[in-house]
């Protein structure tokens, strides 16, 4: 009776170990998307720059459906629900042509927005493991970035210059160079599919880290792989969120001497004509150089709305439909990028169906009990990114939506409660623990 009673209960642990397992797997897959396996794909997608992080997060998404690992949340379901009605029905109503397919991946990549796990994982083990994996991206990077000076640019990358063309995702600049001319690339931390993208997740870390441990060498570590990207994303990120968690937690000294200390390198760096330095410097004026990147991405889009969609109302209610706005840039005075998360859904959706769009996700972010400035840098990714590019849904699924409930009072009660000063690992561990339980 005795052994068939050990039995029993050895088996009721191993049932538990394999469903927590099963949990954490789930849970971490979107961030893994992000970075890990963002730039892996399989024919004939990866030529049309489609990875398999999409596919992932979708079988993740019904798998724990189907296992009872995660579930609906009505309140985001009802909006989701409400902004796929306006977006189909618009199009529809319209009676003119529009990308079937286009929409289709739109309502596929959104609708793991209404779920979260079931039961909720440890919150501040999920972060932390989060800043662990973000340190060993940024350390990555940062061997990356010092080792094509020795063994040149091809072991340094691996991934672009050894795997199969196939099994990779293109239209991306994972190879990219640090300015025009020169032998060298900035660093993308091996496995990211950008640098930019390599930027933004190090400085997700960043505000992490800041917000919980407070470990200078962690903080340290994470800036030295974000500035070897060179990516201007990633500093932006930031230059917002930085300041604000410092101003949050009273910590003025640090602000005003990290400030002074900024501001000294770059005017130090300037008067040394270091030429790395002056890749800083260049990409910095790109929002008012036309022809760069910057430019296309970030203030194109407002001259596409004057030239065609601000002259029609009707279009400017109802846009021009899914998938035109590769056809209209096209036809655009001056270079604008389609990817543009923001420019993409006013142009094809208007303002109507933007609306709704934009209130659905407003509506999944507000009843996240995630911290704030969490949240708020996470949009900023939006901004940054595009709406089919999964680097900015994976980090939100993996970060603020799936692994922490509603919040009854509709605000983050872990950055309305951010104490004055770190508090100890111990302490944090149990007042994020009850924060997202």
């Amino acid at each position: 009776m005795d052994s068939s009673a050990d039995a029993s209960v050895e088996k009721g642990k191993g049932g538990r170990a394999a469903d927590e397992r099963l949990l954490r797997w789930i849970g971490a897959t979107p961030i893994l998307g992000a970075s890990v396996f963002s730039k892996l794909s399989v024919p004939p997608f990866g030529g049309m720059g489609i990875s398999i992080v999409i596919p992932l997060i979708s079988a993740a998404s019904a798998l724990g459906l189907v296992a009872g690992k995660m579930v609906v949340d009505v309140p985001r379901f009802i909006a989701y629900a409400i902004a796929m009605s306006v977006l189909w029905g618009t199009q529809a109503l319209r009676g003119e042509s529009f990308s079937v397919l286009s929409l289709l991946m739109l309502s596929v990549v959104h609708f793991p927005y209404v779920l979260r796990l079931n039961p909720l994982p440890d919150y501040a083990r999920l972060l932390d493991w989060f800043v662990k994996l973000a340190l060993v991206v940024g350390i990555l990077g940062l061997v990356q970035f010092s080792a094509q000076f020795v063994v040149g640019p091809g072991p340094a990358f691996p991934i672009e210059s050894y795997m199969p063309s196939q099994l990779k995702v293109a239209l991306f600049n994972p190879f990219t160079h640090l300015q025009y001319g020169s032998p060298y690339y900035r660093a993308n931390g091996v496995v990211m599919l950008e640098p930019s993208f390599f930027s933004q997740f190090l400085a997700v870390a960043m505000v992490v880290e800041m917000l919980t441990r407070m470990r200078w060498a962690v903080l340290a570590t994470l800036i030295a792989a974000i500035i070897v990207s060179y990516s201007g994303t990633g500093l932006v990120l930031v230059a917002v969120a930085v300041p604000l968690i410092l101003m949050s937690k009273g910590r003025w000294d640090v602000l005003i001497v990290g400030a002074a200390a900024v501001i000294l390198v770059l005017v130090a760096a300037s008067f040394a004509d270091v030429v790395f330095v002056r890749v800083f410097f260049a990409r910095a004026g790109e929002f008012s150089a036309t022809g760069s990147s910057g430019f296309a991405r970030f203030v194109g889009g407002f001259y596409l709305f004057e030239q065609f969609l601000w002259p029609d109302p009707l279009r400017t209610l109802f846009g021009f439909g899914a998938g035109t706005v590769d056809d209209f840039k096209a036809l655009a005075n001056v270079p604008v990028s389609g990817t543009s998360i923001f420019f993409k859904m006013v142009f094809e959706f208007g303002l109507v169906g933007a609306t709704a769009y934009f209130g659905f996700l407003a509506c999944c972010f507000h009843r996240s009990r995630a911290p704030g400035l969490l949240k708020f840098v996470l949009v900023l990714t939006y901004a940054l990114g595009g709406i089919y590019i999964p680097f900015s849904h994976a980090l939100v699924f993996g970060l603020v939506l799936w692994p922490v409930s509603a919040d009854p009072r509709g605000s983050a009660a872990l950055a309305d409660e951010t104490p004055r000063r770190p508090p100890s690992p111990e302490k944090f561990d149990k007042r994020l623990s009850e924060v997202s339980a």
